[in-house]
């Protein structure tokens, strides 16, 4: 993955990377569409940049939109089911 993002411009510690991966979370919301239980990408987080001269804080949800990209991985909506879920991330949730 390092070396991947490398070619592309983006370098992080392996622990950034963990950290960046986690960061897009979902929560289930009240009431459903269609009988259908929605869930809502959480807010923005922010973290400390390490790696950087300056500190300087960065997006969570931002940088991880930048790295799933690399990876051809579409980013969460703000508003999702579980079925756009596992269709972007291409895996099966135990939701």
């Amino acid at each position: 993955m390092a070396f991947k993002l490398r070619e592309q411009g983006i370098e992080y510690s392996a622990e950034m990377m963990v950290e960046l991966l986690m960061s897009p979370t979902v929560s289930p919301i009240e009431g459903v569409k269609n009988k259908v239980k929605l869930y809502l990408k959480t807010g923005e987080q922010e973290l400390e940049k390490p790696e950087s001269s300056c500190s300087k804080s960065v997006d969570l949800n931002q940088e991880a939109e930048k790295v799933m990209a690399v990876f051809g991985v579409e980013p969460l909506p703000t508003l999702t089911t579980v079925v756009d879920i596992t269709k972007r991330l291409g895996v099966r949730l135990p939701i």
